[in-house]
């Protein structure tokens, strides 16, 4: 079992200039670092985490090829110099990227392109 498993999301942002998505829980704060883009659906309030998980970058182009495809069509730059779906595969594996994606018990889920991720434990959870 995951340690953000039941964890109720608190807040998410995400701080651009260093490439930081973080999402704040009432136990942790999971830190995506080296962050490109990510996609969330149902953000809701007493959003719970079922798990967070890596996804091997070939599948998650192909599970995700559809809403790749609506960033391309509007404006996404990473997406607009690749012709084809082997092209962005090839750019997130050169540059290190991973694939996150995030399951829901309840509201908020989706996936997160970053370099990096890790959990940090409240010290009044340990």
């Amino acid at each position: 079992m995951s340690i953000v498993h039941d964890n109720i999301i608190q807040s998410f942002s995400v701080d651009f200039e260093n490439e930081t998505l973080i999402i704040k829980t009432d136990e942790t704060d999971v830190i995506f670092t080296g962050y490109l883009t990510h996609i969330f659906r149902c953000e809701v309030k007493n959003s719970i985490i079922l798990d967070i998980e890596e996804f091997p970058l070939n599948n998650f182009i192909i599970s995700e090829s559809k809403s790749l495809n609506e960033l391309k069509s509007s404006g996404w730059h990473i997406l607009s110099g690749y012709e084809t779906e082997s092209d962005l595969l090839n750019y997130l594996q050169i540059n290190k990227y991973r694939a996150f994606l995030i399951s829901a018990s309840v509201g908020l889920n989706g996936w997160v392109l970053a370099k990096q991720t890790n959990i940090d434990i409240h010290k009044w959870c340990i």
